[in-house]
C-alpha cells in the first residue's frame, strides 16, 4: 500500500488501485507523490476541474484511466501509458480525438458527451472493442475501417444524415444510430454479427436495407417516419422490437405478431399513427 498527498490529506493505494475523483482536482501536479506509483493498474480521477492530463506519463502500468467529468479539451499527456486497455473521458470538451496514437493496446474508449466534430485519430487503435462517441457534433461517419475487432459502436445523439463507411467492422455486435438525422438504412449489409440495432429518433421512412441483417435480435425503430414493415418478416432472429411513434398499418403488425412475442415489446396505439 502506496501513499499520496493532495490538499494536505492523505490517500491510498488499495491494490494498485487509486480513487481520487470528486476532490476539485484541477490540476494532476497538485498530487503530491502520484509520478512515484509506477505499480499503479487503475487510476480513478473522474468528476475533477482537471484541464489538462500532463504528468500522467510515469504511471507505465496503468490499465485503466477514469478521466470523466472534466474540463479536459486535449488528449495530450498519454502517450507513455502503452499498457492502457481503457480509457474513459466522457463529459469533457474535447474537440480532437488525437492523442491516443501509442495507446495500441486500448480496448475501451469513451468519449461521449464532448465537442468532437469529426472521427479521425483512431488509426492506431486498432484493438478497440467499444467505442463510444455519441453526444457529441459528428456529422460524418468515418476513419473506423481499422477497427478491425470492435464490437460496440455509439454514436448516438450526433448529427449524422447517413449510415456509410461501417462495412469493414464485421465484428460489430451493438450499434447505436439513435437521434441523429439519418433519412434511410443502408450500408449495414456487410454486418453479418450485428445483434443489436438502435435507430430511434430518426427521420427513417422505409427500413428496406435491413432485411439483410440475418443476426439481427434486437431492434428500436421507435420515433421514425415509418409506414411499412413488411422487410422486417426476412428477420429469422429477431425476439424484440420497438415501432413506438410511427405510422404503421395495424394490420401489419398483425402479420409480424406471428413471428415476435410483443409481450417483451413497447407496442401500443402509438405504434399505429403519428
Amino acid at each position: 500500500m502506496k501513499m499520496i498527498i493532495f490538499n494536505g490529506k492523505e490517500y491510498r493505494t488499495e491494490n494498485d488501485d487509486l480513487s481520487l475523483n470528486e476532490l476539485g482536482i484541477s490540476k494532476i501536479s497538485q498530487i503530491k507523490g502520484l509520478a512515484e506509483l509506477k505499480s499503479l493498474i487503475r487510476l480513478n480521477l473522474s468528476d475533477n476541474n482537471i484541464r489538462d492530463i500532463e504528468g500522467l506519463n510515469n504511471l507505465i502500468n496503468l490499465e485503466r484511466l477514469d478521466l470523466s467529468g472534466n474540463q479536459i479539451r486535449e488528449l495530450k499527456g498519454l502517450d507513455k501509458l502503452t499498457k492502457l486497455e481503457k480509457l474513459f473521458l466522457h463529459h469533457n470538451k474535447i474537440k480532437d480525438i488525437a492523442g491516443t496514437e501509442l495507446l495500441q493496446k486500448l480496448k475501451i474508449l469513451d468519449l461521449n458527451h464532448n465537442n468532437i466534430n469529426e472521427i479521425k485519430g483512431l488509426e492506431e487503435n486498432y484493438r478497440i472493442e467499444a467505442l463510444n462517441l455519441g453526444n457529441n457534433d459528428i456529422s460524418e461517419i468515418k476513419n473506423l475501417d481499422q477497427l478491425i475487432k470492435i464490437m460496440v459502436l455509439n454514436l448516438e445523439g450526433n448529427q449524422i444524415g447517413e449510415i456509410k463507411n461501417l462495412e469493414e467492422l464485421i465484428t460489430l455486435n451493438i450499434l447505436n444510430l439513435n437521434n441523429n438525422a439519418i433519412t434511410e438504412i443502408n450500408g449495414l449489409e456487410t454486418l453479418e454479427e450485428l445483434i443489436r440495432l438502435d435507430l430511434s429518433d430518426n427521420k427513417i421512412r422505409s427500413v428496406e436495407g435491413i432485411e439483410k441483417l440475418k443476426t439481427l435480435r434486437i431492434l428500436n425503430l421507435s420515433n421514425n417516419r415509418i409506414s411499412d414493415i413488411e422487410i422486417l418478416m426476412d428477420l429469422p432472429n429477431l425476439i424484440k422490437i420497438n415501432l413506438e411513434n410511427n405510422s404503421i398499418p395495424p394490420n401489419q403488425i398483425k402479420k409480424l405478431n406471428e413471428k415476435i412475442n410483443f409481450n417483451k415489446n413497447n407496442l401500443t396505439r402509438r405504434t399505429f399513427r403519428r
